[in-house]
């Protein structure tokens, strides 16, 4: 895990200057960083120059640094493992296939036992960032995820921890003996964890199991973000097929208990990214209790947190203001339709003024209009949910909840051109997220409404096995680690 707190020198201190002032351009950064050339700390100016600016959210900045300086210094391993990191947060499927080779490229120059295990950590997030994306063939995103599990599990520090974490006494110092390894230990068991839970099925029984020690190995090791990160993500696995009881039973509180509109007087700790986790999980785990009312309040405690921080302008570490506002537009999108199925006048109009907020923040993303589209099919408002699912999907034609309720919206109209139509929306769904159990069911109702019986049955059969394992929050929906300034 590559930290950017360090002595700056003068150079660094004036590329510093310069990414406030000349808003990060690359001409100024570049002509500083020639000046710099034959100073005996040339690597690490030209690093810290790609760090500044991945911290602050301009990985395209840190990736043309970084670009430059490899062009002569082709296998320095933190330029490598730095920019495999912007590549990763730029996020698109060119980026994340060169953040692989990068990762690569470095597992492959690593000398000593820490550098293979950040390279090889490195690697497995983004063949886990590469399997999240819908445009990939489900093979491919398996195979990534299978690959990432392989490439963690091989690595000794990590057997090392898992079997010290889990024994009755481990002692302060099991994780490891430097305080970046040691992140680094605990940020690849959690990582092992979050992918066994995605494959699912038959490994969802061991992501259980390397969440807990994911969890005991942050706790020896200090990691207080990544010790929050893990008991969320255990409380997910166990919300599979029975939400309530076994999620809620592990709950963690938020990591910083704190006032989310404001901190106490003469707080210190800074406030953790996965508070707003907890609370959304807090929230969809009550709601499987049909516990409405506790249910919209941990959403509003998100909602509340999230603005608080815009407001204040203390964000956690590592997290910007672009991701913090888009988090905080799903947070309203996930309370307007809450509230739009809650019922009630009072409930209507409140979903659509939480709705209007959320559009305000990202009127142009797919994931909002989907939470207007939801909105007004909950309010009974078909075709202005048809037109707002159009336009979702207009954004992102991959993106599978609104083609689940598209079809579901035809399934309802029931005439066979509408059944069709469903049909093909529901498969195009289930192709991007095919472990989706509502996606299964609707399929199988197409089925039964055309008279194929034994199409119906297998569908719904599906389903059923797949509700049971399905969490309370997908688990794409979790980070593969804590937001951190460097990526």
């Amino acid at each position: 895990m590559i930290n950017i707190t360090m002595s700056l020198t003068s150079s660094q201190q004036q590329l510093s200057e310069a990414f406030r002032s000349k808003d990060g351009k690359l001409p100024e950064i570049f002509r500083i960083l020639a000046e710099t050339k034959a100073a005996p700390d040339t690597a690490e100016t030209w690093i810290t120059a790609a760090k500044i600016a991945l911290s602050k959210d301009e990985p395209e900045h840190c990736k043309g640094i970084l670009e430059a300086f490899r062009e002569s210094n082709h296998d320095n391993l933190a330029a490598t493992l730095l920019l495999s990191k912007a590549c990763q947060r730029l996020g698109s499927e060119d980026a994340l296939d060169e953040s692989v080779v990068l990762a690569r490229k470095a597992v492959s120059i690593a000398s000593g036992a820490e550098d293979v295990l950040r390279a090889s950590v490195q690697l497995a997030m983004s063949l886990g960032n590469r399997a999240r994306l819908r445009t990939r063939q489900q093979v491919e995103r398996q195979q990534d995820r299978d690959e990432a599990i392989r490439v963690l599990s091989s690595l000794e520090a990590l057997s090392s921890a898992s079997r010290e974490a889990g024994s009755s006494n481990p002692p302060p110092a099991a994780v490891s003996s430097s305080s970046s390894s040691s992140a680094d230990v605990v940020q690849g068991l959690y990582t092992i964890a979050l992918l066994q839970a995605e494959h699912g099925g038959s490994q969802l029984r061991a992501a259980k199991d390397s969440a807990v020690t994911a969890w005991q190995a942050a706790q020896t090791a200090g990691e207080s973000q990544l010790t929050s990160l893990s008991l969320v993500l255990l409380s997910n696995i166990l919300s599979a097929g029975w939400p309530g009881a076994q999620g809620g039973a592990c709950m963690p509180g938020p990591a910083t208990p704190s006032s989310p509109s404001s901190p106490p007087l003469g707080a210190t700790q800074p406030p953790f990214w996965s508070d707003v986790l907890v609370w959304r999980l807090r929230s969809r785990l009550l709601a499987a209790l049909e516990d409405t009312g506790p249910s919209l309040a941990a959403l509003v405690t998100a909602k509340k947190l999230l603005a608080g921080w815009l407001e204040r302008g203390a964000l956690p570490a590592g997290v910007t203001k672009a991701t913090a506002e888009e988090e905080l537009a799903k947070v309203w999108g996930e309370l307007a339709v809450a509230m739009a199925h809650a019922g009630g006048g009072q409930e209507a109009a409140e979903a659509l003024a939480s709705i209007d907020q959320a559009l305000a923040l990202r009127p142009w993303a797919a994931d909002t209009r989907h939470s207007l589209g939801a909105v007004h099919e909950a309010l009974g408002q078909y075709d202005e949910a048809a037109a707002a699912y159009d336009d979702a999907l207009a954004l992102d034609p991959t993106h599978a909840p609104t083609l689940l309720r598209k079809g579901a919206l035809h399934v309802r109209n029931g005439s066979r051109p509408d059944l069709a139509a469903a049909r093909d929306l529901l498969a195009e769904a289930l192709r991007y997220d095919p472990r989706n159990a509502a996606g299964w069911h609707e399929l199988g109702r197409v089925a039964a409404a055309l008279e194929h019986r034994a199409q119906a049955e297998e569908h719904m059969l599906i389903a059923v096995r797949l509700a049971s394992e399905a969490p309370a929050m997908q688990f794409s929906e979790l980070p593969m680690g804590p937001p951190t300034s460097s990526g």
